[in-house]
Parts: structure tokens; C-alpha cells; sequence
């Protein structure tokens, strides 16, 4: 689902349904080309990012639509044919994770027309997923079970540090990454709870 200006959009199935969030009439149903994985917006809310599913050999298509109308803008196809982990966007584009059989990475696809930009690439394992929410960090859960967060450069996808958990704390094999900023301070949700983090702290050699 996406909070927009417009409404609140929810993907299911092979549509995009825009409620109206006083009450929860539908007032624009979008159809899609295939199954949604995952929906996003902009950081402007100019525009949503939706990934989907439509079958073996179509390369995870990811359409750029309207965030008012839902009317289709672009649409492009990623390398893998398997489904969108994540979708985060970011002031210039927008990182979709992945996996790529054996391991997973995130890619990042330019706003302006949607392509990729093939040396902006983090690797990671199956369920690698992808958090931003402001600040001069994305948050990236690179092994799930992992102690570990991983902060990169928004754009650049360049890895800056890493945060280790406190003993205790770790990421559930289907958690997703959830993180937001307050101020000068990330909240990043856990199985075990939620976490205070300041962004100073993931930095190079870094660990907690």
C-alpha cells in the first residue's frame, strides 16, 4: 500500500486500487500485466513504482505510473525473472532487490527513464531488502538472520559502514527492513524489537 496525495493505493492481483482513505471507497481500479510483487512512491509522490510478476522470461518488469491517475508513464524489465523483494526510492531512482537464484542483490534504476544503472549494484544473499526514509544512509539487510544492517550511499549504492545489533537482536528469516527517520535518529525494526540508531554510527569499520 502508498500513502498519496491522491489516496491510498493497494496492489492485489493484477490491479491497482486507489481508496478513498476517509472511506475506503474505491474510486480508480488500474489494470496491470501481471501479478503486483511490490508498490512504491516517489519521494515527491509524483509517481508510484510498481513491480510485478507477469511469468518466466519477462525479467521482473517495473512500471513508473501517474500517482494521481495510475496512468502509465514507462516501463522497463530488470536481468532476473524473480520477484521484487523490495522497492525503495531514493531522489534520483529507485533500488529493487532481488534474488538471483543462489544469492540476491539490489539494482538501481534511474528516475529519467527507468534504466539500469549496471555499476550501482549491492550483493547480498536471497532476501536482500532495501530501506530509506531520508538521511544519508540506505539501510540495507544483506543475509537475513543476521546481526548485521549495511548502510550505503543513496545514489551511488557505494557501501559506507556497517551497524551490528546488540547481542540479543537479530533479523527474522521474513522480517522485512523497516526503517525510519526521525530528526537525527533511525528507528529500525526487528523480530526482537525495535532499535535506536544514530546515523554516525555506521560508518567504515563500524560494527555497533
Amino acid at each position: 500500500m502508498v500513502d498519496a496525495p491522491a489516496g491510498l493505493w493497494v496492489g492485489a492481483g493484477r490491479h491497482l486500487y486507489l481508496l478513498d482513505p476517509t472511506d475506503g471507497v474505491v474510486r480508480r481500479r488500474v489494470r496491470l500485466h501481471g501479478q503486483v510483487d511490490r508498490i512504491a512512491a516517489d519521494v515527491r509522490y509524483r509517481f508510484l513504482f510498481v513491480a510485478i510478476h507477469a511469468g518466466i522470461g519477462d525479467g521482473l518488469p517495473l512500471e513508473e505510473r501517474d500517482a494521481s491517475t495510475g496512468v502509465l508513464i514507462r516501463r522497463a524489465h530488470g536481468p532476473l525473472d524473480f520477484g521484487a523483494n523490495s522497492l525503495t526510492p531514493v531522489f534520483r531512482g529507485v533500488w529493487v532487490s532481488t534474488s538471483t537464484g543462489n544469492f540476491g542483490a539490489a539494482f538501481f534504476y534511474r528516475e529519467a527513464n527507468l534504466s539500469i544503472a549496471r555499476h550501482r549494484t549491492i550483493e547480498g544473499m536471497q532476501g536482500i531488502a532495501t530501506q530509506y526514509s531520508g538521511g544519508p544512509h540506505l539501510w540495507v539487510l544483506r543475509r537475513q538472520l543476521d546481526p548485521i544492517l549495511t548502510c550505503a550511499d543513496p545514489d551511488s549504492g557505494r557501501i559506507q559502514g556497517t551497524f551490528r545489533l546488540p547481542d540479543g537482536y537479530r533479523f527474522g528469516y521474513s522480517d522485512p527492513t523497516t526503517a525510519v527517520s526521525i530528526a537525527n535518529t533511525v528507528y529500525v525494526g526487528t523480530s526482537f524489537g525495535v532499535l535506536r540508531i544514530k546515523p554516525s554510527l555506521c560508518r567504515p569499520g563500524a560494527e555497533g
